[in-house]
């Protein structure tokens, strides 16, 4: 085989297990890859606020579930919970399907996993 040819298949071979564990990895506290919903493959997830921008996503106490479409069976579901008394732990769905979830600070207290301001 000549050089080219195995430096070629190497790069190739490289670049599809960047791509394979990309697609398994969200990094916790981002929220790029947040969406309502999404579905690939037999697998959809959907979240009661992923529509709202992330500020306003706090204030309401949101549900994200993972089925599985060829049976209608939820594999996991998570609510928006208080990770601490000044933070929540907010769910979302990444573009894979997948659950993921980030930890956001609040302005003033977290309450039943929504943000809320005492006044």
């Amino acid at each position: 085989m000549k050089k080219s040819v195995v430096v070629a298949v190497i790069v190739l071979v490289l670049a599809i297990i960047i791509l394979l564990v990309g697609s398994f990895w969200v990094p916790q506290g981002n929220l790029t890859a947040s969406v309502a919903s999404s579905e690939v493959g037999n697998y959809r997830c959907s979240d009661s606020d992923g529509e709202m921008e992330f500020g306003e996503s706090l204030k309401v106490k949101g549900t994200t579930t993972r089925i599985k479409i060829s049976t209608g069976k939820v594999l996991l579901e998570s609510e928006d919970v208080c990770s601490s008394n000044r933070q929540v732990k907010e769910y979302y769905c990444t573009s894979t399907a997948r659950i993921n979830s980030v930890k956001k600070s609040c302005d003033d207290v977290c309450e039943d996993g929504v943000c809320v301001v005492k006044e």
